[in-house]
């Protein structure tokens, strides 16, 4: 049941509540030319960087393939070693914020994650904590939004779902929740005042 309030914060979260190097990083490796976005394209259509982010696959695995997809002169575990670090942390102000917000309303969180990344460092600041790689479902596919809905028993009308990926929005637009394209913490921020979640 959501509390004080019908409606349920959902927020992504890197690139809008933590601070996510992984494709700068993954440009900096590979010393290509590619903008990040052509690298976020590339990393989506890897099949078994979707199969981590699925729970379908060992770090073994997918440290191996990633070395090889992006020709890496790094060891799979050297580069496991880094991957491991590529989430620098919530933002400055995330973790009062979210603190906040759950005083009034039912706060969650849906990320494309794996199990180098899920620790309870994150989740312990939600009511409600969903992992790609737990839940077995990906965005910007309909079942990890319908999951979502379904676990907390809440209508998709209630939700406000804040991504920094356009496609995700869409999605869950297309899914009827209330769906928000904010990249970083200033525009999250920015877009809970407008709605009257924050002062």
């Amino acid at each position: 049941m959501t509390r004080n309030s019908d409606a349920v914060l959902l927020f992504d979260l890197g690139g809008v509540l933590i601070e996510n190097q992984m494709f700068a990083e993954l440009k900096r490796l590979t010393g290509t030319d590619q903008t990040e976005a052509e690298l976020i394209d590339v990393w989506l259509r890897n099949p078994v960087a979707k199969q981590f982010e699925l729970g379908e696959c060992s770090v073994d695995e997918f440290s191996r393939s990633i070395v090889s997809e992006f020709d890496l002169d790094l060891s799979p575990q050297q580069f496991l070693d880094q991957f491991k670090h590529w989430p620098k942390g919530f933002y400055a102000g995330v973790e009062l914020m979210l603190a906040q917000l759950r005083e009034h309303h039912t706060v969650a969180c849906l990320s494309n994650s794996n199990e180098a990344h899920w620790t309870e460092a994150v989740t312990a600041h939600f009511d409600f904590a969903y992992s790609s790689h737990l839940i077995k479902c990906i965005k910007p596919e309909r079942n990890a939004f319908d999951h979502v809905l379904n676990d907390i028993g809440v209508a998709a009308t209630a939700v406000h779902f804040f991504d920094d990926a356009a496609a995700n929005v869409e999605a869950a637009r297309s899914c009827d929740l209330n769906a928000y394209h904010t990249v970083g913490y200033d525009a999250v921020r920015a877009e809970l005042a407008a709605l009257g979640f924050l002062a």
